[in-house]
């Protein structure tokens, strides 16, 4: 297959019918934590931008909104007849049959699996994995499910796993090479990691990093139903069915979690959407021509919904929008300045951070995170001394030094064994005798904060978004080298 690139024009909002005020009104009334906006319609970009220290070129974590990936990379390989989604999921596990729990995991088909219909009443990725670390879907296959598989919806992570391995062995490559080629070339996209395990296996229920303009390309493939290009990358159909209604879920707690799922993606109160834990977001919306790319470290990922519906929606408009040109250069201003609190913010009459902190941040594991020293240097920047202790590391490389500034976000690489790095930027001021250091992971949702206090030389970290279970700080570094 040719490899065609097609860039992203960029254009006015107000000329595609697109009111700058009502974005305006979207970025004043949000109440979680962005870091960064795309909106697109009729093929090109209106508004985008990264809140500081986030950027355009910088890779994010996923999470689940990988899962759509997945099931797109499951639809070239029945496209190409290598998958069949009516065939026992066993039937491309059979050296694992020996496992399976019972006739309801045997009769389990793919297309059940990819529709997150398996008859589990509930997630089995931890049991999955507990059950047989080195091989994950021998722990799946032996839990036999509660209800008839295609009864019933229980969003399953294990299951998009199973989805994932099963592409992988029919394709003989992983998920990112089978794709690259077929989707990510075509599309434009040529920088991504996809985390591993076991070793050689890519997630796909998570794990995948991607810039955010990535993510509004593919769901601009997906609201053109599959075509880039002049080229026919997925199959229209198989768009058609994988976006639609097809397993019920009015169980489910909120609103555009109730709307139906398909393969591997969610139907939202308005279109479709890849979704993902802490709010990234690749919404399609068919009947606006337009799709929204977000990633985020929301806690509440019904609110960014909420507030999209309330603001974005109304705002797109039959006709070119006139009269606009003051909100055009106050949408423009604000979308360049954007940032997240520096550590200064602190300082100011000991102001909390504006955004709230999710509960589960509290429990998590902190991790063994120590800074040992704090130098002034030039310009108000200072050189922060830290050691750790970490099972991902080796014990030879304990020290790292970083900078940061009370206004700004000032952004360290720090280089680990396996051509591995850990990219952080940092902001940090003296609170009286205390040193606060705030730490942003920028190719991750998530970031921390560290208490410094010389006089007795201890650290207390905490985490402002902590990863989802069994990650650590280091386990979210990634390979220097991410092209495809």
């Amino acid at each position: 297959m040719s490899h065609v690139t097609q860039q992203l024009e960029r254009a006015s909002a107000a000329e595609h019918g697109l009111r700058p005020g009502a974005v305006l009104d979207f970025l004043d009334d949000l109440d979680q934590e962005l870091h960064s906006l795309m909106i697109m319609r009729h093929g090109k970009v209106l508004a985008e931008g990264w809140w500081a220290p986030y950027g355009p070129d910088q890779v994010h974590l996923l999470y689940s909104l990988s899962k759509s990936f997945t099931a797109t990379a499951a639809g070239i390989a029945v496209a190409e007849g290598r998958l069949h989604l009516d065939l026992p999921l066993l039937a491309y596990l059979d050296d694992l049959a020996d496992s399976a729990g019972g006739d309801r995991i045997r009769k389990l088909t793919v297309r059940d699996t990819l529709r997150m219909a398996t008859g589990h009443a509930e997630d089995t990725l931890w049991p999955s994995f507990v059950a047989d670390p080195h091989e994950p879907l021998r722990g799946f296959l032996g839990i036999e499910p509660d209800h008839e598989p295609g009864s019933v919806f229980a969003y399953n992570n294990t299951a998009t796993y199973a989805i994932a391995a099963i592409t992988q062995r029919v394709t003989g490559s992983s998920l990112l090479d089978y794709l690259t080629p077929r989707l990510l070339r075509p599309l434009g996209i040529d920088r991504a990691h996809w985390t591993e395990y076991p070793t050689g296996r890519q997630l796909g229920y998570s794990g995948l990093h991607l810039t955010t303009e990535s993510i509004a390309r593919f769901g601009e493939l997906y609201l053109r139903r599959g075509a880039w290009g002049g080229q026919q990358l997925v199959p229209a159909a198989y768009v058609d069915e994988a976006t639609s209604a097809l397993t019920p879920n009015p169980q489910e707690d909120s609103p555009d979690w109730q709307q139906g799922y398909g393969y591997q993606f969610w139907r939202s109160r308005y279109g479709y959407r890849a979704d993902g834990a802490f709010g990234q977001f690749c919404l399609v919306l068919p009947e606006q021509d337009a799709v929204i790319a977000m990633t985020s470290a929301a806690f509440d990922a019904q609110s960014i919904l909420a507030t999209a519906w309330q603001h974005l929606l109304p705002g797109f408009g039959q006709r070119p929008v006139h009269g606009a040109d003051g909100d055009a250069d106050r949408l423009a201003e604000r979308l360049a300045t954007l940032t997240l609190p520096t550590a200064d913010h602190a300082a100011e009459a000991a102001v909390e951070q504006p955004y709230a902190r999710p509960p589960e941040a509290e429990d998590a594991p902190r991790p063994d995170l120590h800074v040992t020293g704090v130098q002034s240097g030039d310009n108000g920047i200072w050189r922060v001394s830290l050691t750790h202790s970490d099972p991902l590391l080796p014990p030879e490389a304990p020290y790292f030094d970083l900078v940061a500034a009370p206004d700004r976000w000032l952004e360290t690489t720090v280089e680990l064994p396996g051509d591995r790095e850990l990219r952080l930027a940092a902001s940090g001021t003296w609170l009286d005798d205390i040193f606060r250091l705030d730490l942003v992971l920028v190719q991750s949702p998530h970031r921390l904060t560290l208490w410094y206090a010389p006089s007795t030389g201890g650290t207390i970290t905490e985490w402002v978004t902590a990863p989802l279970p069994g990650t650590s700080l280091f386990g979210l570094a990634l390979p220097r080298d991410l092209s495809l």
